[in-house]
């Protein structure tokens, strides 16, 4: 019964063994940020982004993704308090929020907030961070359709924890 035992482990820690993923690195002029090969790069700046990461093909023309922004705060004033305040207000116009949280990591601290809204008739629920440093905001952001985003959020966490910012 001990030997069964001891194969059923080694069994189970091979096969989860084998289902880590290969990563790849993307580096930015001012942040890093690591990804399974899975997730489908896209670096053509559409919506104005640094970029998307796609996880699956797209429902009409809607795809689940991580996607980053930065928007120039020069001469504008802001604080992480303050510009968090101002988003929140933006999507309460036309989303429901549903948690905001400060946060830290590597010492430097970020807000964190989740919301719902609508998306050409399609439930989007959002994951979003917040960080500012030399006078730009960075807006790492996590999209599923809704009813998808609890299977995929995990995965869309582990990725948000490699951002980094130069």
């Amino acid at each position: 019964m001990k030997n069964s035992l001891s194969i059923l482990f080694l069994f189970l820690s091979l096969s989860s063994f084998g289902q880590i993923s290969e990563q790849k690195i993307f580096n930015g002029s001012t942040y890093q940020i690591t990804y399974p090969i899975e997730w489908k790069l896209d670096e053509s700046g559409r919506n104005r982004t640094e970029f998307y990461l796609f996880h699956s093909p797209t429902v009409g023309k809607f795809g689940n993704n991580i996607n980053l922004m930065i928007q120039n705060l020069e001469g504008m004033n802001l604080n992480l308090d303050s510009y968090t305040e101002l988003s929140q207000r933006q999507i309460e116009t036309n989303g429901k929020l549903l948690s905001t949280v400060r946060k830290s990591k590597n010492g430097l601290e970020f807000h964190e907030i989740i919301f719902e809204s609508n998306y050409n008739s399609i439930e989007i629920r959002y994951l979003q961070q917040y960080y500012l440093k030399n006078s730009k905001a960075y807006i790492l952001t996590f999209t599923a359709i809704k009813n998808e985003y609890d299977n995929i959020v995990p995965k869309a966490k582990e990725i948000f924890e490699t951002f980094i910012l130069n």
